[in-house]
Order: C-alpha cells, then structure tokens, then sequence
C-alpha cells in the first residue's frame, strides 16, 4: 500500500498533469478524476491548480482540522485526521468543505454535511 506524504511547497499543475494524476488514484475512472480537478482541487481565483490528488487535498482538511482540535481537549492529530478522510472510505466531506476547508485563495460556504 502506497503511503500519502503531506504536500510540502506550493507547487502548481497543469490540468492536465492533475487529472493524469488524479486518474491513478481512482484507478482510471475518467469521470471521477476529472470532476475532482475541476470542482475540489485547490485552486486560486485564476484557475492555478495546487493540488495534484485528492491525497493532497486530505492533507489540506486534515491540518485544518487538527488546527481547530487543538483548540480543544483530546485533540485528533492531523494524521488521525488524515487516516479518516483518505481514499473518501469512513468520512467523506461533501463538495463545499472538500473544496473550502483550508482554501486561503477563496471564500467558500462550508454548508454542506459530513457523511
């Protein structure tokens, strides 16, 4: 099994490199990569793509997330977080909080259910 490595600069990708990517980690489902790249993955508001997989953007919920557990008793570390939210297998963040939870480019409602 192939282990996730938190993304460390702020690289971007073409879309094309994205969905390549993105389509290995759905195991070639054209349908899924491509939605993924084009409505969850971290994007500025000129279309720059900062995130080459979903893997990445787990990262990004779980840092968020951990960061806002701190806060609090018994915190969930970001790595706990991470190994919930990955492969979308026991939590899965619907749309807004998969495309806003750690968005510092946009302003995005986060109305939207964990599932």
């Amino acid at each position: 099994m192939k282990i996730a490595t938190q993304p460390t600069s702020k690289k971007t990708y073409t879309q094309e490199e994205a969905v390549k990517a993105s389509l290995d980690y759905f195991k070639g489902d054209d349908l899924a990569a491509r939605v993924w790249v084009n409505k969850y993955a971290l994007k500025d508001s000129e279309g720059n793509i900062y995130e080459l997989t979903p893997d990445d953007m787990h990262w990004r919920i779980a840092k968020e997330i951990a960061r806002i557990e701190n806060k609090y008793p018994n915190p969930l570390s970001e790595q706990e977080v991470f190994d919930l939210i990955k492969n979308f297998e026991y939590i899965v963040p619907q749309g807004s909080p998969m495309a806003g939870i750690g968005n510092p480019y946009q302003i995005a409602s986060l109305s939207n259910c964990f599932v």
